[in-house]
């Protein structure tokens, strides 16, 4: 994915994500190389370190989230939260 790709993606400026790619690059999670097909552009990819972190974070979000969604269906009585909300967090039960 391409650095423009990421910033529109995570709807932030190209600056920012400049810098957050530097420090993770610094920190050996991520590489960078230039698109071949052009020049102007460059590839960001997740390192072999980064790939890890991305799927223990994964792991993690699953654990927790697996023991929210638990808690809010042993709990809950009434799903509508308002304003539409009560059909999102229906779908994010499900």
């Amino acid at each position: 994915m391409s650095v423009t790709d990421l910033g529109k993606a995570m709807a932030i400026t190209k600056g920012t994500i400049s810098q957050t790619l530097k420090r993770l690059e610094e920190k050996q999670y991520i590489t960078k190389r230039q698109d071949p097909e052009n020049f102007s552009r460059i590839i960001v990819s997740l390192s072999t370190k980064g790939n890890t972190a991305y799927w223990a974070h994964r792991r993690w979000h699953e654990e927790m989230d697996g023991d929210l969604k638990k808690y809010i269906k042993n709990a809950a009585t009434i799903i509508d939260l308002g304003c539409g909300s009560g059909f999102l967090l229906y779908q994010w039960l499900k």
